[in-house]
């Protein structure tokens, strides 16, 4: 399993069969993010899927580049895709309640004319030898730091795990109020 059309596909499918095991319970949902990192002809490749406002961001040598898509219902994509659905956003938010257009479960919101999908987000990256770390983070962390200040935070300390603590502890300084948590994956 190496091309793209595969991974896609292997995600999508993950994806649904995981959406589906919140159908008995309608009042759960979540955002979710996974990552994949292969070798595609001696090169690494990472291929990052998610839904909801879960984000993952790839720590460079000279940048930050974010690997995700923030499904909110202010983005103007998500909030046309939810439109001709025959979905309902107002108060920037799907159906009146939910700020994402797209989750695991939320069965409570899930029809086929809420616009509420589980299909997953997927980016393709070649790695690079300088790439320095992997951060995935929920929408707390994302809240209040943006890929500048991720860059910013990134040359502060040395490990993979002083980085995520460091993402916690700048989202709380920084007034975060929604929940954090914070993997970070050194990549050389």
């Amino acid at each position: 399993m190496n091309n793209l059309f595969e991974i896609e596909e292997s995600f999508n499918e993950a994806y649904a069969v995981l959406d589906e095991t919140f159908a008995n319970n309608l009042d759960v949902g979540s955002t979710s993010l996974a990552v994949l990192i292969t070798i595609e002809e001696d090169q690494r490749v990472l291929y990052s899927a998610n839904v909801g406002d879960s984000r993952s961001v790839l720590i460079r040598e000279k940048e930050a580049l974010r690997l995700s898509k923030d499904h909110k219902a202010t983005d103007k994509e998500e909030y046309d895709r939810v439109i001709k659905l025959g979905g309902i956003i107002f108060n920037h938010r799907l159906g009146g309640n939910l700020a994402i257009t797209r989750s695991l479960g939320d069965y409570n919101y899930k029809t086929k004319e809420s616009g509420l999908i589980s299909e997953p987000f997927i980016k393709k990256v070649v790695l690079e030898n300088t790439d320095k770390y992997l951060i995935m983070g929920s929408d707390g962390i994302w809240d209040v730091i943006n890929e500048e200040v991720a860059f910013q935070l990134s040359k502060e300390v040395t490990s993979a795990n002083a980085l995520a603590q460091l993402f916690i502890q700048k989202a709380i300084s920084m007034g975060s109020r929604d929940n954090l948590s914070c993997i970070a994956i050194k990549l050389n």
